[in-house]
């Protein structure tokens, strides 16, 4: 019997029990949660703390937790789980970082972020393909990333992480997967300006809609739109090049390739076929392989290049 550690249980803490229990049906979970609740299902067990459990063997944790209790549970475990899943952003304070980082170089403990698109096929062939030069130089870059709260979960959307403020709500920190896509696509990402707007139907009191204008790698204007309050889903990145272009549609699964030869444009599409699905289980592969292999303390500090825009973007918001 395998033993899992989850703090929450909200929809991405359930997605990973659901893809545990596919691939280890012996598995038992242990979840942390302030109001428990009944549930038929005898291998999962709700705690109020982790008191009682302190003698427990895990085989990993997941930390699905508001981002504001990311650390508190990191510093609560780390004596008591080598292998540590925590759901992004890694915190709310890049200053914490190092104390994280800490933790790792001395306690030994893997920490993995849950930066999901890093596992996404789509994602791992644009990677090796902007590196051709048949598309010429890159002149801009353009991604958008809108959705609409309220569809988000089946339940009010103003008691969501997402909407409240004091747990780590707004654009900036629930939709970071797409800041993250950036920073592992290049060399470095900078911001320039960015623009918030919150009036809205929402009534919040988070970032709801950001634009954000900057320059790759000191050279290339970028241009991304952070959303939550659009009725029409859009989750693209287009790569415009002085002979051609690259268009991700991350929503369809496709990517768009055109090239410009002979006065004629060249064009050609590929599907990426359940992309989307497999690289959450593609991740909880990496998770359980941690507890064997080798960790490298070097691809962590890549998540302070993560928090650092993260943070840059909060810090020049008008």
């Amino acid at each position: 019997m395998k033993n899992f550690l989850f703090f929450g249980y909200g929809s991405i803490a359930k997605k990973h029990i659901k893809i545990l229990k596919k691939k280890i049906p012996k598995s038992r979970f242990y979840i942390i949660k302030k109001n428990p609740i009944n549930n038929s299902d005898k291998n999962l067990i709700f705690m109020k703390n982790l008191e009682s459990l302190k003698n427990f063997i895990f085989d990993a944790a997941f930390i699905c937790s508001p981002v504001t209790s990311h650390f508190e549970n990191i510093n609560f475990i780390r004596n008591y789980v080598n292998v540590i899943f925590v759901e992004k952003p890694l915190v709310n304070d890049i200053k914490i970082f190092k104390k994280i980082y800490n933790i790792i170089k001395f306690k030994k403990t893997k920490i993995i972020v849950g930066y999901v698109f890093r596992f996404n096929k789509a994602f791992q062939f644009l990677k090796k393909e902007i590196k051709k030069k048949k598309y010429g130089k890159i002149l801009n870059i353009e991604s958008n990333y809108s959705s609409y709260l309220p569809l988000w979960r089946n339940k009010d959307f103003r008691k969501t992480v997402s909407y409240i403020k004091k747990l780590g709500g707004g654009v900036i920190n629930e939709l970071s997967h797409d800041l993250d896509i950036l920073i592992n696509l290049f060399k470095k990402v900078d911001v320039k300006c960015v623009k918030s707007f919150k009036k809205s139907d929402l009534n919040s009191k988070v970032e709801e809609r950001v634009f954000i204008f900057g320059e790759i790698d000191k050279k290339i204007p970028f241009f991304t739109k952070l959303s939550f309050n659009e009725k029409i889903l859009n989750r693209y990145l287009f790569l415009n090049y002085t002979n051609g272009s690259i268009f991700w549609d991350i929503i369809e699964q496709k990517i768009y390739l055109k090239i410009f030869k002979n006065k004629s444009i060249v064009k050609k599409s590929i599907f990426f076929k359940n992309s989307n699905i497999e690289m959450f289980e593609k991740q909880v592969d990496y998770v359980l392989s941690l507890r064997k292999n080798k960790f490298d303390k070097n691809l962590f500090i890549k998540e302070y290049d993560t928090l650092r825009l993260i943070n840059e973007i909060k810090k020049k918001i008008k």
